[in-house]
């Protein structure tokens, strides 16, 4: 097509569509008539025609405002149906199509070091690495995609290969000093931040007072506190501080927080400082004791701040994308950075993302997730 709308033209709505200077005119819609009736022969499958305008009302609906006389009748066929993934690449003019069936699979990867290969820690179709244990013997993740759809799950897994144990529902975020409890939150309608226990124990619900959503959550080192990324009717992702057993929220940083699921925001040992990201890019220090915020000039655009060292002197950092990933470590105090690991699955077929790291403390022990999708190539044929 000659455009197409963006997620951000749905967003902004009306207003921003009413601009038809951005979309085709008639006449060029015209013209591609000749061409998508031949579309339509080779496939039996509608081309309706580019549209001028998309009304976005205030009940998220939407609807298409057609030119006139410029929507046509056409037949369209089921080719095929099936559970996994189908692409369709091409349609031969005698009804023959090339299609893919593909197997979306989101794994985990972990990395000893000291030379040793890395291995496959995944459990089922969407394991999501989100934290290791300060001695990297153990790592917690969520299995966030069929297997446990939709409320997904949160589990942990000895990095010695032995089987994983679910600790309950949620999206697993942080593992406590002690690896005692994990932190999760949970997936609507029952959107809550609970604690799993790691071995025998009960679930625990922590209710934060006017928390009305939940993006992220960690321990503070003393395990009697947590830092929460959140929602309350007043601030939108703010970072707060809050009782380990729920209650009252207290701010610590006046601005939203841009937030990840996977990687959180770093706190050092001492649970004095926490690294986070300001909306305009900027990587900050927060001094929770006095509740202020200073930039962090030994981080490059594109870092991802991932943990400290034990020692609270050292920052690792996760740069690149799925071509070139690579973890840095950081001096805080000289601003020297540090190759310190590539990371890449051992067989990169269809591997196209791969996400930030969870470090054991001294960063010797390294997990990570990764996307890999492959497909069959299939020829259908008797559409003709």
């Amino acid at each position: 097509g000659a455009f197409f709308f963006t997620s951000s033209d749905l967003r902004n709505g009306q207003k921003s569509l009413e601009d038809l200077g951005k979309y085709p005119k008639e006449e060029i819609v015209r013209a591609r008539v000749d061409v998508e009736d031949e579309c339509e022969i080779l496939t039996d499958q509608p081309m309706v025609p580019r549209y001028r305008r998309l009304v976005v009302d205030g009940s998220g609906t939407s609807r298409l405002t057609l030119g006139v006389g410029l929507l046509r009748r056409v037949l369209s066929v089921k080719i095929y149906t099936s559970p996994a993934r189908v692409s369709i690449f091409d349609v031969a003019r005698d009804g023959r199509a090339l299609i893919g069936l593909g197997n979306l699979r989101l794994g985990m990867s972990v990395s000893p070091g000291d030379g040793a290969p890395e291995f496959d820690l995944t459990w089922f179709d969407g394991t999501v690495a989100t934290d290791l244990s300060a001695d990297g013997r153990q790592v917690l993740f969520t299995e966030g995609h069929e297997a446990e759809n939709p409320h997904y799950a949160c589990y942990t897994r000895s990095v010695d290969g032995s089987p994983a144990v679910r600790l309950g529902d949620g999206i697993s975020t942080r593992l406590s000093a002690d690896g005692q409890w994990a932190l999760a939150i949970t997936m609507p309608p029952t959107h809550e931040l609970v604690a799993h226990p790691i071995g025998f124990g009960e679930q625990r619900v922590i209710p934060v007072t006017g928390m009305e959503r939940y993006a992220w959550a960690g321990f503070h080192p003393d395990g009697r506190r947590l830092f929460v990324v959140g929602t309350t009717a007043d601030y939108a992702n703010r970072l707060f501080m809050v009782n380990a057993e729920g209650g009252m929220p207290a701010l610590l940083w006046d601005e939203a927080v841009p937030y990840s699921r996977i990687s959180g925001l770093p706190i050092d040992p001492a649970g004095e400082r926490v690294v986070f990201l300001r909306a305009t890019g900027e990587h900050m220090m927060l001094d929770v004791a006095t509740k202020t915020a200073t930039p962090m000039a030994v981080l490059a655009a594109g870092d991802t701040a991932l943990r400290f060292d034990g020692t609270g002197r050292f920052l690792f950092v996760a740069n690149g994308d799925a071509a070139d990933r690579r973890v840095y470590r950081v001096d805080l105090e000289s601003g020297e950075r540090t190759l310190w690991r590539k990371v890449a699955p051992p067989d990169r077929t269809g591997v196209f993302y791969i996400g930030p790291a969870a470090l054991s403390a001294d960063g010797s022990v390294l997990a990570y997730s990764y996307y890999r999708h492959i497909a069959d190539l299939y020829v259908v044929e008797g559409l003709g």
